[in-house]
């Protein structure tokens, strides 16, 4: 068995297939659709459903583990400026003593 052009050769071929548009035409077609169905100018639009339905109760269930995080990350944000501001006021300091003995 000889086999010539190979894995490089079988892409192209497959590039330039007739086919080829029609699989990518379809998932467009339905991307399109549930976005329109998202946007809907209507009350149970889908973007609504899918927040009531999915992302609120998955919220809701984790809620006190997200508060919990949010609230390391707000103490853990303060510590880090508050370590930085005494650094900062240090360095100051520093600058003005400095310039102080050299003039």
């Amino acid at each position: 068995c000889h086999r010539t052009g190979g894995f490089v050769s079988g892409v192209r071929l497959w590039s330039l297939s007739p086919l080829q548009p029609d699989r990518f035409r379809i998932p467009s077609l339905h991307l399109c659709g549930f976005l329109l169905w998202c946007m809907a100018p209507s009350p149970a639009n889908g973007a609504e459903m899918l927040y009531r339905r999915i992302i609120r109760p998955i919220f809701l269930k984790h809620e006190s583990q997200v508060d919990s995080v949010v609230k390391d990350v707000k103490d853990k944000a303060k510590e880090t400026a508050d370590a930085i501001s005494k650094e900062v006021k240090k360095a100051t300091v520093n600058l003005l003593g400095d310039e102080k003995k050299s003039t």
